[in-house]
């Protein structure tokens, strides 16, 4: 199975092309967060950054809430604790919705300040097109932090709907990573970067290269 990459927190058109180039399947701006964080832009600036990445590159909006409206975007990724509802309604504006849960380090899967059950589970995947499994910490996404790999490939043996593995992945951990969860994609952010919001190019070549090699072998 080929495992999709999305290189996320592009702040800059020059990563953009970097991505491409290195064979990413999507690029991530993040926009209208509560949060601080360096990879933020304004939804303008995502608007520019998105139209520069070529046609079979997926363009994704992650935020929290209602997302703005930024014409480039193909998917909006909610960040925050958004309900069901929250995010029928986001898909209802035609964007395709990706949902990010967390996961903490004994392996619970949560939303904000709730444990997130079987049925819980289940409503959210009827209304969205993909989860993302992030790191529980203190910080929504970014922090650099691994989690339970053995819990989020429990999420994907019992979920229909595409798993996307993010927290803490570099080119390094990506390959044990992807072998572990067996995952439809991985987001990467701070561990393809040379300081936050910049990325490097190397490591997004290497990161990327690494996925794919990884893959493609037989699970």
């Amino acid at each position: 199975m080929a495992v999709r990459v999305k290189v996320c927190g592009m702040t800059r058109v020059k990563d953009v092309e970097v991505a491409d180039e290195a064979g990413a399947d999507a690029i991530g701006c993040i926009v209208d967060v509560p949060v601080h964080t360096p990879r933020e832009v304004p939804p303008d600036t995502a608007e520019d950054i998105l139209s520069t990445a070529s046609p079979y590159v997926t363009r994704v909006v992650v935020t929290m809430g209602k997302p703005p409206t930024v014409e480039e975007a193909d998917a909006v990724q909610l960040h925050g604790d958004e309900a069901p509802e929250d995010c029928e309604n986001v898909a209802e504006m035609g964007y395709r919705v990706v949902k990010t849960l967390w996961v903490d380090d004994k392996g619970v899967l949560w939303l904000g300040d709730d444990i997130v059950d079987e049925n819980t589970l289940n409503s959210y995947e009827e209304v969205v097109d993909a989860f993302l499994l992030d790191t529980k910490t203190g910080v929504r996404g970014g922090s650099g932090l691994t989690h339970d790999w053995n819990a989020s490939a429990e999420v994907v043996k019992h979920v229909d709907a595409p798993v996307i593995l993010a927290g803490g992945l570099t080119p390094d951990n990506v390959e044990d990573a992807i072998r572990t969860v067996r995952p439809y994609g991985v987001d990467v952010s701070s561990g393809v970067e040379s300081e936050p919001g910049v990325k490097d190019p190397v490591l997004v070549h290497e990161f990327v290269k690494r996925a794919k090699k990884v893959g493609m072998e037989r699970w």
